[in-house]
Parts: C-alpha cells; sequence; structure tokens
C-alpha cells in the first residue's frame, strides 16, 4: 500500500469477529500492518459494535 502513497488503513471491525471472506487478504493480520512502522498507520475495530450486525447473516 505504501507504493500507493496510502499512509493509514482503518478498519471497522476486527478478523476475529468478522468472517475471513470479507478482507481482502485474509491472512494478513492487523498486527502485519502495524508492524510496517512507519510513515504506515493501522488501526481495526474502531466501529467494531456498530458494524458486526452487518455480518451476522453473512450476506453481501
Amino acid at each position: 500500500m505504501r507504493f500507493a502513497g496510502i499512509t493509514r488503513v482503518i478498519f471497522g471491525a476486527t478478523q476475529e469477529k468478522v468472517a475471513g471472506k470479507y478482507f481482502v487478504f485474509p491472512n494478513l493480520k492487523l498486527g502485519d500492518f502495524q508492524a510496517a512502522g512507519e510513515p504506515f498507520e493501522a488501526i481495526g475495530g474502531l466501529f467494531e459494535d456498530e458494524l458486526l450486525p452487518l455480518y451476522e447473516n453473512g450476506d453481501e
């Protein structure tokens, strides 16, 4: 993502609570993004309580 000039990624929910099919790179964990260090920032679960109902049925 850095090569595209992206310096921050924000995940609304964490992978532990949402099926992997909803993630483009399901094998990359939040810690992997965070380990990239400066100038890249990654945070997750920001709006998890509000977003989890969207994933309950597994329907897109």
